[in-house]
């Protein structure tokens, strides 16, 4: 905001009959301050007055702002506003590796959680495994979040129903599955199965 300034002058005058003390105001200058005016990579809230470097997962790529911009989803910045020059462009923000997603606005990314992986760069959310596989890691080794490949399939005897499973369900007595099930299938007429996760019956 614009800061008006006064200067205040008071004169004594001395009357012949008498001491009267005058008051006079004098506006000698107004002067107004203009706005903050920052560079690219920095911004001020209304009020300061001084700039500010973006913070971390943040940039501002024009003059004059008074926010800064969110890195968008997919991406990240890591630098704790140690220079506008980190900040001062969308091109800042680095994609998220494979394995790993971002919302907008993060100071790093996140490895994908079990269940799912992310094989391209700069992802917003991670793809989940199809139904007869699983990934049990949740988001410790991006290593194992590279792809659909590391999506392994259910063992004969087991099944997974659901999109992005994180472990496989052994079929129940009197049912059996193959390799990579989304169910198990009942034994047929006149035969059994005693014993859980079999993979076939005679």
């Amino acid at each position: 905001s614009c800061v008006e300034k006064r200067d205040w002058r008071f004169i004594r005058v001395l009357q012949p009959s008498m001491r009267v003390l005058w008051v006079v105001f004098f506006a000698t200058s107004i002067r107004f301050a203009a706005p903050v005016q920052c560079p690219k990579g920095q911004y001020a809230s209304p009020g300061d007055s001084s700039c500010k470097t973006c913070g971390p997962g943040k940039y501002a790529a024009s003059e004059g702002q008074a926010v800064c911009t969110d890195c968008p989803t997919g991406k990240y910045l890591e630098d704790a506003a140690t220079s506008m020059a980190k900040h001062d462009d969308v091109t800042d923000c680095e994609n998220c590796p494979v394995g790993m997603f971002s919302s907008s606005g993060q100071i790093t990314c996140t490895i994908c959680r079990k269940g799912q992986f992310s094989e391209s760069l700069g992802q917003s959310a991670c793809t989940v495994c199809v139904a007869g596989k699983y990934l049990s890691d949740d988001g410790n080794i991006v290593s194992k979040h590279y792809g659909a490949h590391n999506c392994i399939s259910c063992l004969a005897g087991q099944y997974a129903i659901s999109t992005g499973s994180s472990s496989c369900t052994i079929c129940a007595s009197g049912s059996w599955s193959d390799d990579n099930a989304t169910t198990c299938s009942p034994c047929g007429k006149g035969k059994f199965l005693a014993d859980n996760g079999m993979s076939s019956y005679a």
